[in-house]
């Protein structure tokens, strides 16, 4: 980055908010207090509760709730997380926090590598092409210099040519590098950051995490498989097919081949040999 956009994007980076679960339980008790529910009417209690929905729009457009009202961004349905170009926050869902994906008693390479990762990927989406467009408060504002946006696009585009040659062998067909080209490259720049953010924590607290039982790995290495799991998934052929066609998120296991192997990292964590795989001559990164 130009000096002056590196300044903009830390003084971004500074203001970015984060909704995570729930800020206070109370708020979501007092947001529902007035809805009940009558188990054994589904018709009754469909009308009631998008009765009390549509009261409520309309109780909100009489007040000002700021950009980080949490009855609008916590939907305990969402089992996602995304990033609000309009608001610079990430917002993470109660939903999604738990299981093996976020529990506060699992070995942090477990938790730097689903939570942490995710996380990340989120923040990047702050400053790919469209978060370019969109300064510290939202506004729409380009704030990258020249220099900046020619180097993006120079290590965008090798990022795009390397997903277009990826075959997705499942439906014989090849990924879409253009098409999916702002989450490709937050899936590479939040794995390499949450890395390098749990190899900081493991310098820092000087503490040996033990080994999850029966799993012979190290804690570098289930680090990589614990992001591996975020997108484990099985899916039909034709599903495949409209999601490589039409989906902005590359599939998943382009998520994971290309990604690793687009880290020396990985590489070195699982001693692959170079010229394979996943550990290639020729690596893409942005960020």
């Amino acid at each position: 980055m130009h000096k002056t956009t590196r300044k903009a994007a830390l003084e971004k980076l500074d203001a970015m908010d984060a909704l995570i679960a729930y800020s206070d339980d109370r708020k979501i008790d007092e947001y529902y207090a007035d809805l009940e529910i009558h188990p054994g009417s589904f018709i009754g209690d469909y009308l009631t509760i998008n009765k009390f929905l549509l009261k409520d729009h309309y109780e909100q457009l009489k007040k000002s709730t700021g950009d980080n009202d949490w009855t609008k961004e916590a939907n305990v349905a969402v089992i996602n997380a995304y990033y609000a170009f309009s608001k610079n926050n990430i917002i993470l869902p109660a939903s999604i926090l738990r299981g093996h994906f976020f529990q506060s008693d699992l070995p942090k390479y477990v938790t730097y590598g689903s939570t942490g990762y995710v996380i990340v990927h989120e923040i990047i989406h702050g400053f790919d092409s469209v978060g370019s467009n969109y300064d510290e408060g939202g506004n729409i504002v380009e704030w990258w210099e020249e220099k900046t946006k020619n180097k993006f696009n120079e290590n965008a585009q090798c990022m795009i040519e390397q997903y277009n040659n990826y075959p997705v062998e499942q439906v014989g067909e090849k990924a879409r590098g253009d098409k999916c080209i702002t989450e490709n490259i937050a899936d590479n720049g939040g794995i390499k950051s949450a890395y390098y953010a749990y190899q900081q924590w493991v310098k820092n607290s000087n503490v040996k995490e033990p080994c999850l039982p029966n799993l012979d790995y190290t804690p570098q290495q289930m680090f990589w498989i614990s992001a591996v799991n975020v997108w484990c998934t099985k899916v039909k052929d034709d599903v495949l097919q409209r999601m490589v066609q039409n989906d902005v998120h590359s599939p998943n296991i382009a998520r994971v081949s290309i990604t690793f192997s687009n880290m020396k990292e990985f590489a070195r964590d699982f001693q692959c040999k170079v010229g394979s795989k996943m550990n290639p001559t020729n690596r893409c990164s942005v960020w």
